[in-house]
């Protein structure tokens, strides 16, 4: 709030003061019965006419905002490595981190600089602070498709409500996910300026499915109209192939017109249910494409039937009552827990409601994420997320992509009543640890990852403390209160592989006398091992059962499965 009042309705206020004119007029007309207290009488009167008036007008008190925080949002997909910033050459994203860079130390005294960065999702790599460590993203996303609007949506979420917002958005503009337009439209009507930094593309030809149309209902048997709206630089003949649940069922060669063209096609509604379509224009000419990564695109269509609800919990037996309601109403449930919760936006979109009855964050994978929320998101679907501390608990959705479809947040950095903690992270850092655990990322990366998010769901009456740990201690991060969590992520990302086994019994009573030292309300250790190589185990049991005396709480996370798992 840029204002030092403001009235939420306005017009109750132009209502009301002609009412409490008429008010204060009676008043002051009343008989003087009541001696020296008539006038007290008067101005209590007066005062409460005066506050309820206020009261209607919605009254809100603020401060004005001279601080300025602004988050800049990397494109990170694969469309921008052959594009270019401004007048410079070589790699977009290199040069986009050094303009931001470079961009920081212009700041005022009191602003602060964050950085998202977005592919198929979006992440932050560093939340708003006055001297951010603006450095190559270590943060990983998605790079086969492009949602800016996931990214404009993060960065909202991270501007600190007491400073004046806004977003730099550097990006190609090339979107094939999510709504950009409507990202931008929440931050306008939050007062927030999203201001771009172009990353320009070199002409190439291209044949583009650019979207692809349905009705949003129909009836079985009734015919639809498939609209595929394609993008040529020149004119070529192309074959189209259109697919509905995965089976072919129609197949053309047709000409494409340069610029922007559209086909159409007809189908006859299935039965009931959700079906997807898909489009493949495949250019028959030599060298009219550059790339067919953008050649496809597809689009739902629901056929008019009983409505249909997925109840996912951990724990089937508990969500019988509701799973027996939703059936009293006349729907039809089915239950998954998270290993059987749909990957395919296909399989989700045969749901009108998504119901997550306590279900932990840590039990879905990164693609049943982006499906639930592009389910939420583009689809229009229905979600329900009820629970408790399995689900509502400290971090578990706090930045992920479900976070970005609720109307609300998981990070309780805000939180003034917690009780204040002290974590120490220790992280194997053995040969072993360099395997990769899922394609592109060792086990080492997502333990620091891992260790990296930590932090940031602290708040600043927190402690923490990272070790990296072969057959010694190396101190990533001693243990620091938590006012910068962007620099104490950095450090934890950065950390690289050393050599030998691990020793827990050096690791584990390393950490625990660090912990007895401090002063905080809660205490944890959290320890990342290779399941398949630890070393020094011997009376480790008794260590902890040491620690627990001390009420110090520890967390083991073995990074694969192994004989030590």
């Amino acid at each position: 709030m840029t204002e030092l009042f403001r009235f939420a309705q306005p017009l109750a206020l132009a209502v009301a003061l002609p009412l409490l004119a008429v008010l204060i007029w009676r008043v002051w007309r009343l008989p003087r019965v009541f001696g020296r207290r008539h006038r007290a009488i008067q101005v209590v009167m007066i005062t409460a006419g005066l506050c309820v008036t206020l009261a209607l007008a919605g009254l809100e008190l603020g401060h004005r905002l001279d601080r300025l925080a602004v988050v800049f949002v990397l494109d990170r997909s694969r469309s921008v490595d052959e594009g270019r910033l401004g007048p410079t050459s070589g790699d977009a994203a290199r040069s986009a981190v050094t303009a931001i860079r470079d961009a920081v130390p212009t700041m005022e005294p009191g602003d602060q600089a964050g950085l998202v960065i977005f592919g198929a999702n979006a992440t932050t790599e560093l939340l708003p602070s006055p001297e951010p460590p603006i450095g190559t993203p270590r943060a990983s996303v998605p790079r086969d498709a492009s949602d800016l609007g996931a990214g404009i949506r993060r960065a909202l979420a991270d501007l600190p409500a007491e400073h004046t917002g806004r977003v730099v958005v550097i990006s190609d503009g090339v979107e094939n996910r999510g709504d950009a337009l409507a990202a931008a439209t929440l931050a306008a009507g939050r007062g927030v300026v999203v201001d771009v930094l172009p990353i320009e593309r070199e002409p190439r030809p291209e044949v583009a499915v650019e979207s692809v149309r349905l009705p949003r209902t129909a009836r079985p048997g009734e015919p639809v109209e498939l609209r595929v709206v394609t993008r040529a630089t020149v004119a070529t003949r192309a074959r189209v192939r259109v697919m509905r649940g995965g089976a072919p069922i129609a197949e053309a060669e047709v000409d494409l017109r340069p610029g922007s063209d559209v086909l159409v096609l007809r189908d006859e509604a299935p039965d009931s249910g959700v079906h997807r379509y898909d489009v493949l224009v495949d250019p028959l000419d030599e060298g009219v494409d550059s790339g067919r990564d953008n050649n496809e695109g597809g689009a739902f269509l629901r056929v008019l039937g009983g409505s249909r609800v997925l109840v996912a919990g951990d724990a089937p037996e508990e969500n019988e009552a509701l799973v027996r309601a939703i059936r009293e109403g006349g729907l039809e449930v089915a239950t998954a827990d998270a290993r059987t919760f749909p990957t395919d936006l296909g399989e989700l979109a045969t749901y009108d409601l998504v119901v997550l009855a306590d279900l932990q964050a840590r039990g879905l994978t990164e693609e049943q994420m982006l499906a639930l929320s592009s389910y939420v998101r583009d689809l229009g679907g229905g979600l329900l997320m009820a629970g408790a501390r399995r689900s509502f608990g400290l971090g578990g959705w706090a930045y992920t992509p479900v976070e970005e479809a609720l109307p609300a947040r998981f990070d309780l950095r805000q939180r003034r009543d917690r009780l204040s903690l002290a974590m120490i992270v220790a992280i194997d850092k053995s040969g072993s640890m360099t395997i990769e655990a899922v394609p592109g990322r060792t086990k080492l990366d997502l333990a620091n990852e891992a260790a990296a998010r930590s932090a940031m769901l602290l708040s600043p009456a927190d402690r923490v403390g990272v070790m990296h740990v072969d057959t010694a201690v190396t101190w990533t991060q001693p243990m620091v209160s938590v006012t910068d969590p962007n620099a104490i992520a950095a450090r934890c990302r950065a950390a690289q592989p050393g050599g030998g086994g691990i020793d827990v019994d050096v690791a584990m009573p390393a950490a625990y006398a660090e912990l007895r030292a401090e002063r905080t309300q809660l205490k944890h250790f959290l320890l990342f091992a290779d399941g398949d190589d630890s070393q020094g185990l011997s009376g480790m049991r008794e260590v902890v059962a040491a620690s627990v005396r001390d009420r110090i709480t520890t967390s083991i996370v073995s990074m694969g499965a192994g004989p030590y798992t």
